[in-house]
């Protein structure tokens, strides 16, 4: 039997082990501290790029790309080069060796031309001959003699349209063409092509289940003729068919109206199981088969217009009710259109479906009947309106200095042409009543220098031209009787990777109220990952680097301070695209680099990255890249396209914020830090937060991209509250890979009343690199915590390894999505 000596000393031992535990533990604990000091007013939530018009994902409703088989439009921005005199343009780059085949001679007579910089800006005319001279040069020939010589670089927009189709549309229809469908040729439109010609992982990327309806009109120079139209998973390959429907006209030279509702069950176009994960290796002998929309006749010759197949939905708007849903729960606080309309007029873009026409603005491109085809602009703003986000809309750089008055007079005009085109689509209110802020981008990254292998070559016109071009284009619209400081924000696009290029454009564009950056990261990981703090710690310090005097951001906002300093006005940074920007060739292997873009711990980053550069340079507003994209090729061994056949590809699974809309839908956790961040943390005030950490509560990092060594705490938060005080929020990252990590947070100086609960959004999962590219494994997990006491002694609680908190204390203000009572235009019906 022990004796009580021996008793006591045992107790004091334990007491003590006990008392030197709890102090470890407390040293441990990151004690935050939320103040009620200011940092950000006005905050805006994170926003995303919804990116093109793409039936082929299940993004939209409808299916058929210019469903009134309307003609094309071509616009795009001419480089004056060395030889031009006051009555041709010679052009910059292109030339017959690059071009002619997709502009051959005469291609360019009767366009529309004006020269938005340069000596003659503002000189406008037409093309009255398109030549290439003996020496292949591209020649315009001019209608208006110039008061000068161009110099080269000046930039010239032309502007063409071209009929592909027959002159003969049905009664009533808004378009005024139709197409010929022959017995020698069916009309045959392809989608969910990517596991068959690009990346076989990606399995079908858009499952056919669901209601659907289908028609067109057809007229027959006889009675008897028959139109077929068929939607099927192609035959040959051991597909399925959906619907095939056929009709027999009964007059000779009369429109005529086919209609169908018809339902594909689940299941009938399966998921391909197990996905494959090599390239088809004897094409085309390959069962992955895609989806196939045609119209056929036996009959030798009819016209159809006006058809339509689309998904039936249970929402007002142009898009499925997949994207709705994801777009509302994203949440965005400003949704960015940005795809592919740079050749589109201003009457085309906001043309309704039946008349809308395909566009164009490469110089090497042709105008398609399919290709180029995109959303309306009111489209897409009736979506914003839905679902409450502020719209951002690049604008085409090619529009006519009309086209940017009418594009504001549609936008906030109570009377005149462009009102009344807003009334007859549904809107009659203006659409500056309806947003608290519209958002206009001259042109998508025109600071490119516009020459082959510039993806925006024909819109593009380097960052000196793009100042002056800002400045002319931006001075139209605030010359404009309807143009309202307080509802628009014009905003110039600058290059990340060039801070020099924010020197040219401020310079010469004193219009602006924006400077836009796409801060791409991690594209320099190319050093060791081969454990998890190598992957994932140089990626979180790579925003703290870029926050410093070094920082590649910082340097570009202390060029804008410097402007603005100089020129007493209040340019402010925003972000129009950000993401990974792991596109390099070579190292990390496609294994680890798709293995941290899809995971968990990598999707932190996202969300991350954009609340520092809102916390520490007011970067408003963000947009996030982009809404759905499964994978981008970065790298292949060969010199063949697709990559199937018997070329070996390398594809980055980037930028997709979501794997695919219409197969398994799932949300990347890119998608879902900043799904987290906006339901639940982004109140309208951005607040000052003190962190204590120390010890082991730090760690420091190198490599991948870094410049030198980064010390920073594993516990990193930020915190929100709402103007009036009635709701206060806190955002806790714990970027520790494989440790919980302690916090204890003091609320007491937010001055918020806290109440007796609290909502919790909770991102994380048991792997590090856990994503959800084969279904659902992570996601947001939402509680609600209590307190009988309304938090008066904080909130103490663990942070999961790799993962996100937002809690939120209080209600906070309102801003679900406005109310429609209006009608927008669709595809469907007779």
């Amino acid at each position: 039997m022990e004796s009580r000596d021996l008793r006591n000393l045992r107790s004091f031992l334990i007491g003590l082990f006990l008392l030197v535990l709890v102090c470890f533990v407390q040293s441990q604990t990151t004690v935050i501290n939320v103040t009620s000091n200011v940092v950000r007013s006005n905050v805006v939530r994170l926003g995303m790029n919804l990116g093109g018009w793409d039936a082929s994902s299940g993004m939209m409703k409808g299916l058929l790309p210019n469903p009134g088989f309307e003609g094309a439009e071509k616009g795009l921005n001419v480089l004056a080069d060395t030889g031009s005199n006051t009555t041709t343009v010679r052009q910059r780059y292109w030339n017959s060796g690059n071009i002619g085949s997709a502009q051959p001679a005469g291609y360019w007579n009767g366009a529309a031309f004006h020269f938005i910089t340069g000596s003659n800006q503002g000189t406008s005319g037409t093309i009255t001959n398109y030549a290439y001279d003996g020496s292949g040069n591209a020649i315009y020939t001019l209608s208006t003699t110039l008061a000068s010589a161009p110099a080269q670089g000046d930039v010239m927009a032309v502007y063409i349209t071209y009929a592909n189709g027959v002159l003969d549309a049905r009664p009533n229809s808004p378009g005024v063409q139709s197409y010929n469908l022959t017995s020698a040729s069916a009309y045959t439109i392809y989608y969910d092509g990517q596991y068959r010609d690009i990346n076989p992982s990606a399995g079908k990327t858009f499952l056919v289940q669901g209601n659907f309806t289908a028609g067109f009109w057809v007229k027959s120079p006889t009675a008897g003729a028959s139109v077929t139209f068929t939607f099927t998973r192609e035959q040959w390959a051991g597909g399925a068919l959906f619907f095939r429907g056929t009709y027999n006209t009964t007059s000779a030279n009369a429109w005529e109206f086919y209609s169908a509702n018809f339902t594909v069950n689940p299941g009938v176009d399966a998921q391909i199981n197990p996905l494959p994960s090599v390239t088809c290796p004897n094409w085309p002998n390959c069962n992955r088969p895609l989806i196939q929309i045609s119209f056929s006749t036996t009959s030798p010759s009819v016209l159809i217009d006006d058809a339509f197949l689309d998904q039936l939905g249970n929402n007002p708007t142009v898009f499925s009710d997949r994207t709705l849903s994801h777009l509302t729960d994203f949440r965005p606080g400003v949704l960015r259109f940005w795809g592919g309309q740079l050749g589109s007029s201003l009457n085309n873009s906001l043309a309704v479906p039946f008349a809308r026409k395909t566009n164009t603005y490469s110089p090497n491109s042709a105008p398609s009947i399919q290709g180029g085809y995109q959303y309306s602009l009111h489209e897409f703003l009736f979506l914003c309106r839905t679902i409450g986000s502020d719209p951002y809309y690049v604008v085409p750089p090619t529009w006519t200095n009309a086209e940017m008055v009418g594009l504001i007079d549609y936008l906030s005009a109570t009377s005149g042409t462009y009102a009344n085109i807003r009334t007859a689509l549904g809107q009659s209110q203006p659409w500056t009543s309806i947003f608290n802020k519209i958002y206009l981008e001259y042109g998508n990254e025109i600071w490119g220098g516009g020459e082959p292998g510039d993806p925006f070559a024909g819109s593009s016109m380097g960052p000196l031209a793009e100042g002056f071009a800002g400045q002319y284009k931006f001075g139209i619209m605030r010359s404009s009787a309807n143009f309202r400081p307080n509802s628009f924000i014009l905003i110039a696009g600058g290059l990340y990777a060039w801070t020099g290029s924010t020197d040219y454009i401020l310079t010469n564009n004193k219009n602006a109220d924006l400077l836009a950056l796409a801060p791409y990261y991690y594209g320099s990981a190319t050093t060791s990952t081969s454990t998890l703090p190598n992957r994932y710690q140089p990626l979180y310090a790579s925003f703290v680097q870029d926050l410093t005097s070094n920082g590649q951001f910082n340097q570009s906002v202390a060029t804008i301070n410097k402007w603005n300093s100089q020129n007493n006005v209040n340019v402010r940074p925003a972000i129009y695209e950000i993401n990974f920007g792991m596109t390099n060739t070579g190292a990390p292997s496609m294994d680890v680099r798709n293995a941290i873009q899809t995971g968990v711990a990598g999707g932190l980053s996202l969300s991350w990255s954009m609340l520092n550069y809102l916390y520490t340079f007011n970067a408003q507003p963000q947009c996030a890249f982009v809404y759905q994209q499964y994978a981008f090729q970065y790298e292949n061994t060969g010199s063949g396209f697709p990559c199937n056949y018997n070329v070996t590809c390398f594809f980055t699974k980037i930028w997709g914020l979501v794997r695919d809309v219409a197969a398994f839908g799932t949300k990347r956790p890119t998608f879902l830090s900043v799904e987290a961040v906006n339901q639940n943390g982004i109140l309208d005030q951005m607040i000052q937060v003190n962190s204590q950490a120390s010890g082991g509560q730090l760690f420091t990092t190198s490599g991948n991209g870094l410049t030198g060594s980064v010390t920073m705490p594993y516990v990193n938060t930020f915190a929100f509250k709402s103007s009036d005080n009635s709701a206060v929020s806190v955002i806790m990252y714990n970027f520790h890979l494989s440790n919980s990590m302690p916090v204890s947070i003091d609320l007491s100086a937010s001055g918020v009343s806290l109440g007796n609960s609290a909502t919790v959004w909770q991102l994380g999962s048991n792997g590090a690199e856990d994503n959800n590219e084969m279904g659902q494994v992570v996601a947001n997990n939402v509680t609600t915590v209590t307190s009988n006491n309304g938090f008066s002694g904080g909130y103490q609680t663990n942070l999961p390894p790799h993962s996100l908190t937002v809690i939120r204390w209080g209600t906070a203000p309102s801003s679900s999505p406005i109310p429609s009572t209006n009608p927008v235009t669709t595809t469907t019906g007779g």
